[in-house]
This record gives structure tokens, C-alpha cells and sequence, in this order.
């Protein structure tokens, strides 16, 4: 399966939608907003672009990594802390897409939440990029 369909729905369960199934029993990505797959999207490439600026900075030798989980898989195989770094979000991801609509405390839509992570994951990008670009670390 295709990891577009794990996201959203296909162009062809749109236009015909499923009736051997009632409502409630329809996958969780048969439901998903496009806006809430967009997010996933932007968050799991900027994963993706966060974990080569680490590796790039760490290989310069004027960065460390700061999780001391990632660190170690860091210093025990690059492939094994980039599959699980991606796998850790991929799946965090497809939980909250599945739940997007659900509320925590009282009142924060997990929508909000995604977005919120797509800022974050923005404005790391962006103090990464400015690290390796002007030198500031080290």
C-alpha cells in the first residue's frame, strides 16, 4: 500500500465510496482533511531534512546530537538512526492523522497540534540552515 493512501483518500474511493461497510467501520484514512494530510507531509520531509542536516552537521564534527537515544543509534549505525527516526514519525504520524479531530485537554484539536509541529520543524530547519550556512557553531 502505497504510503499516499495511508495519508488520504484515493481519487477512486472518493468518487465511490465504499457501501458494503457502515460508517463506522470506514478506516481512519478514508476521513482524513486535506489539510491534515498536508501537514503529515510537511512534518515527515522535515524529519527527513532534519536528519540529513544532523548527520551532515555530526560528520563536520561541530555539532552533537542531543537526544541520547538518537545519539546512541547515532554511534552504532547512520542507517539504523535514520530508519528509526523516520519510522518513529511515519507512525506517530499515521496515530494522529487517525485522531486529527480528537480533543486533548479539554480543548486543543490534535489538527492543532500538526500544525503546530510544522512550525516547529520550520523554524529548526531554518536555525539549522543558519548554523551551517554562517558557521555559528562550534
Amino acid at each position: 500500500m502505497a504510503a499516499y493512501d495511508l495519508v488520504c483518500t484515493t481519487a477512486r474511493s472518493a468518487e465511490r465510496p465504499n457501501r458494503t461497510r457502515p460508517p463506522h467501520f470506514r478506516l481512519a484514512a478514508e476521513r482524513v482533511e486535506p489539510r491534515v494530510a498536508v501537514y503529515a507531509l510537511a512534518i515527515f520531509l522535515f524529519s527527513t531534512l532534519d536528519a540529513a542536516l544532523t548527520l551532515t552537521m555530526v560528520g563536520a564534527g561541530f555539532a552533537h546530537e542531543i537526544n541520547p537515544f538518537m545519539r546512541a543509534l547515532l554511534e552504532a549505525d547512520v542507517r539504523l538512526f535514520i530508519n528509526v527516526k523516520l519510522g518513529i514519525t511515519g507512525t506517530a504520524l499515521i496515530f494522529l492523522c487517525a485522531c486529527a479531530e480528537r480533543v486533548v485537554f479539554g480543548r486543543i484539536r490534535i489538527v492543532q497540534v500538526l500544525g503546530w509541529l510544522v512550525g516547529f520543524y520550520a523554524i529548526l530547519i531554518g536555525y539549522e540552515v543558519c548554523m551551517l550556512l554562517f558557521g555559528l557553531v562550534g
